[in-house]
């Protein structure tokens, strides 16, 4: 969504900010007259300060109003022939400007604190601190060290800071931004750095210029500029960033870069990104910026009334909107993280983002799911915001929008089973695609599932018998394979079972699998691969098979004496088919197993011809010694149960080949 389009959609329900009104100024008491640039004094969001033109009525000089903001009520008004004044942002300090003298009153004490003389005439002053004001003559910028942190009186006279540049001849200053870096030489130590801010008409338009100062390296230089911020940043904001907006004939354009980099942190990228002014604002411009510790974006408001929220890490815009008809002349950051302002007509609005919608509102109806995804990690709003946010989607039945929200967080945060089970539950129409499938679906096209929806997703299928779905799903890696999944997949399709219970281990219902698939042949080389054989009971399998499926029965048993050593005794062997009365399948495995005429189953080749010749199966007997299909056996005990038997012939002939071993 563009900058244009924001506008647009700015009264929807799911609004990113929260507007309001603190006050009114006329109805304190506030002539209109005095609500100017150079009567109001605001250095935060608890007290503004108001020098009063004319005079009140029955007063001969001038007053100065304070009015406390957060109750909305004329705290105090003070008679006043000053030309100027300003309130302390968090001290009840009064600063009075008479001339090129500066005085310092504690309105609770009704008591001069300190007091200092400007060299030359002052054209702009604040409180850039607590404890420091700063004031601008016409050729330099002066600080002040006024007052302790307890109000007390500091230094006594101010000292110049940097003079001013040619370039800001002519300018009205209208703002004076200071910050500190870390000092090069000496890391424990910090050093100074002010802008000062100033703006000219030009022609049909209103030109901005910027002196940037850097006390480290006593450089200046100066920018095309309306408005800048400065801005802590880095794991442990020792990091600045320098923040400023302007307007040329050529481009309106948000800047972000970084000043003296630390060498122990991540340099900050400079970035980049146009300010959009419709068309009905061609001569719009910026002409305040507050910048949000708390949430780390950038508030730019514009002489006609727009407000622009640019996230600070990326330069992107997240938010844009006309919030007053009347210029907007002052503004302080607030404590709630947003800012506070006063326009012309004596409204204090503030705004500040909405927590519980700001991010969905980036992800969806900017379409900026990455970014919204950063902008709630950086804030750590996973558990403590995006559920509210989440659950508004569902009530309203807007399922795809939800889904888009848990799947663009990152870390799979919000893929829970708790939020699955709200499209599980969510209500749908009859024909339609219900919530839950929606969110598969999204799913799906994503990537991976996790257990949980996996799980759920194979319910759903298997009622409906499409383990054909599954199978796909299996295939093309989107599945999180479980013993659960394979539990279900069992009845629709063992094959894809014994391969789910292979990705998981386990062993006994890849065994079982392989049963239900007439594949018991593949149990001993599973077993050898995965080294899950000493687990196995081989003797059981094979006698639960001779009475349920005697062809399984052979096949493991084949498998089990191919084996070096055999994985059962051939003698248990025998004993479980002579029990089971399956002499000619045990025939079949010995003849099987057997087969290559190895010399290490030379016990297997023993015990096999001693159960055909004991049991009635001279004739087999006879036809494998006549083709010395075997030939590793016991000679001596063989040719002895030959005689025993009748095989005369045969038993010399072993005895024979005995006496040349010898």
């Amino acid at each position: 969504m563009n900058a244009e389009a924001m506008i647009e959609n700015a009264g929807e329900d799911e609004r990113p900010i929260i507007f309001e009104e603190l006050a009114f100024l006329p109805s304190l008491g506030i002539s209109g007259d005095s609500i100017s640039f150079t009567a109001i004094s605001m250095e935060s969001d608890k007290r503004i300060c108001v020098q009063e033109q004319p005079p009140i009525p029955g007063r001969t000089t001038g007053s100065i109003a304070i009015i406390d903001v957060p109750t909305a009520s004329l705290r105090g008004r003070f008679p006043s022939g000053a030309d100027s004044a300003i309130i302390n942002p968090k001290l009840s300090l009064l600063a009075l400007l008479a001339n090129k003298k500066i005085e310092i009153y504690d309105m609770d004490k009704k008591a001069r604190v300190t007091q200092c003389e400007s060299p030359e005439t002052v054209v702009y002053w604040r409180w850039v601190s607590t404890t420091m004001i700063a004031f601008v003559t016409k050729s330099a910028v002066f600080h002040w060290p006024a007052v302790h942190k307890n109000g007390a009186p500091a230094a006594p006279q101010p000292y110049k800071f940097f003079d001013r540049h040619v370039g800001m001849k002519g300018m009205q200053m209208i703002n004076y931004r200071t910050t500190s870096v870390p000092d090069p030489s000496n890391p424990q130590r910090t050093m100074p750095v002010g802008c000062l801010v100033g703006i000219a008409k030009e022609g049909e338009r209103i030109a901005g210029r910027m002196q940037l100062f850097a006390s480290e390296k006593n450089t200046t230089q100066t920018l095309e500029g309306h408005a800048c911020s400065f801005v802590r940043w880095g794991k442990n904001n020792t990091q600045r960033l320098f923040c400023y907006a302007t307007r040329t004939p050529s481009e309106s354009m948000f800047h972000v870069y970084e000043l003296s980099p630390p060498k122990d942190e991540k340099p900050f990228k400079r970035k980049s990104t146009p300010i959009y002014f419709p068309p009905e604002a061609a001569a719009d411009f910026p002409v305040a910026m507050q910048v949000s510790d708390k949430h780390k974006v950038a508030y730019i408001i514009t002489k006609y009334g727009y407000l622009h929220i640019f996230d600070i890490h990326s330069a992107e815009l997240i938010y844009m909107n006309r919030i007053s008809a009347d210029t907007v002349f002052t503004t302080v950051p607030a404590s709630h993280g947003g800012i506070v302002g006063l326009n012309k007509s004596g409204q204090v609005l503030s705004v500040r983002l909405n927590e519980d919608a700001i991010v969905s509102y980036i992800a969806l109806k900017l379409d900026k799911p990455r970014l919204a995804s950063r902008f709630a990690a950086r804030n750590g709003w996973a558990l403590t915001h995006l559920p509210r946010q989440l659950d508004q989607l569902i009530r309203q039945g807007q399922y795809t929008d939800a889904a888009t929200l848990i799947f663009q967080y990152p870390n799979e945060d919000l893929r829970t089973p708790e939020n699955l089970q709200k499209f599980l539950n969510a209500p749908f129409t009859p024909g339609q695609t219900t919530p839950a499938m929606q969110y598969f679906n999204f799913a799906l096209t994503k990537g991976k599932l996790n257990r949980y929806e996996t799980l759920e997703l194979a319910r759903a299928v298997v009622k409906q018998n499409r383990g054909d779905l599954l199978t796909t799903w299996m295939q093309e890696d989107k599945l999180d394979c479980s013993e659960e999944l394979g539990d279900m997949m069992a009845g629709l399709d063992p094959r894809v079972a014994s391969t789910i219970y292979q990705r998981v281990g386990a062993h006994e219902k890849v065994i079982r699998a392989f049963v239900d698939m007439g594949e018991s042949h593949r149990i001993v080389p599973y077993c050898d691969a995965t080294g899950y054989a000493p687990k196995v009971d081989f003797a059981a399998q094979i006698a639960t098979f001779l009475q349920t499926n005697p062809p399984q029965a052979v096949s493991l048993a084949i498998g089990v004496l191919e084996r070096t050593p055999p994985l059962l005794p051939v003698e248990k062997i025998i004993e479980l088919f002579v029990q089971a009365q399956r002499l000619p399948d045990l025939t079949s495995v010995f003849q099987m197993a057997l087969k290559n005429n190895k010399p290490e189953q030379s016990h297997a080749q023993t015990r096999f011809l001693e159960m055909l010749l004991s049991t009635g199966q001279v004739p087999i007997a006879d036809r494998i010694l006549a083709t010395n299909a075997l030939t590793y056996f016991d000679l001596g005990y063989i040719s002895m149960l030959c005689d025993k038997v009748g095989l005369h012939e045969r038993g010399a002939y072993l005895r024979s080949r005995m006496s040349q071993r010898m």
